[in-house]
């Protein structure tokens, strides 16, 4: 009896010695180290229920603060307007930690404002007649992204790029006349693609015919397969 009488105290005092070590962790906000003393007790006092009792409790407080840090770090972010970063942040603790009801609640108000950011931003490269540079800044939201407002607006920049694109070429055809910074614009837009591993193709013909083409007799007249054969230089210049 003397003989388990002391081991009980010794177990004890090893027990509140290691709770002791441990909240001295946990309460600079270290759940994670406060909860490897404990198991380390645990391998000695094995099925000790306190211990265990505690480590879930450190376990609860540490997953708490984990949310509240990832909550106030995003909201950070997001008070600079940086609300992609706001976004990645939350995402991230949902992948590592599954989904959290206040979590997402955050996560989509910032997709929310992400998303009409970036829709104001295309809006205003748009207006500039900057079409691809708003087709991408879509596309790139796209990435993140699966609102619902993004996909007809790639559709309207895509057309409205496409069509800018026609509308220069036709300037530059018309009466012969090349618009050297036109060429230029469009070299850099060829670069562009190569570099992103895009192969762009130069459409000579889009079924289509410039007005200025029918005003001076369309196809038929001679002077249209000079000017034709000139687009056709530039054009395999080009790519």
């Amino acid at each position: 009896d003397t003989a388990k009488g002391k081991y009980s105290q010794s177990v004890n005092l090893y027990r509140e010695k290691m709770l002791t070590e441990a909240e001295t962790y946990a309460v600079s906000g270290d759940y994670a180290n406060a909860i490897e003393i404990l198991e380390i007790a645990l391998e000695t006092i094995t099925d000790d229920s306190t211990l265990k009792q505690q480590i879930s409790l450190y376990e609860k407080s540490g997953q708490d603060k984990l949310k509240a840090d990832t909550l106030a770090k995003a909201k950070e972010y997001a008070n600079q307007g940086e609300y992609s970063k706001a976004m990645k942040v939350l995402n991230d603790y949902i992948q590592d930690h599954g989904k959290d009801a206040d979590v997402t609640v955050a996560y989509n108000e910032y997709t929310t404002k992400y998303i009409d950011t970036v829709l104001e931003k295309a809006t205003a490269l748009a207006k500039e007649e900057k079409y691809l540079d708003a087709l991408n800044v879509i596309k790139e939201a796209m990435k993140s992204s699966d609102d619902s407002r993004l996909d007809p607006k790639k559709n309207e920049y895509e057309k409205a790029y496409e069509t800018d694109v026609l509308s220069r070429v036709n300037g530059m055809l018309a009466e012969g006349k090349f618009d050297e910074a036109e060429v230029e614009h469009y070299r850099k837009v060829i670069a562009c693609c190569k570099a992103n591993g895009v192969e762009p193709v130069v459409t000579l013909h889009h079924f289509t015919s410039p007005v200025w083409l029918i005003q001076k007799g369309g196809w038929e007249a001679e002077s249209d397969a000079s000017r034709l054969l000139q687009g056709l230089g530039i054009g395999t210049e080009l790519h």
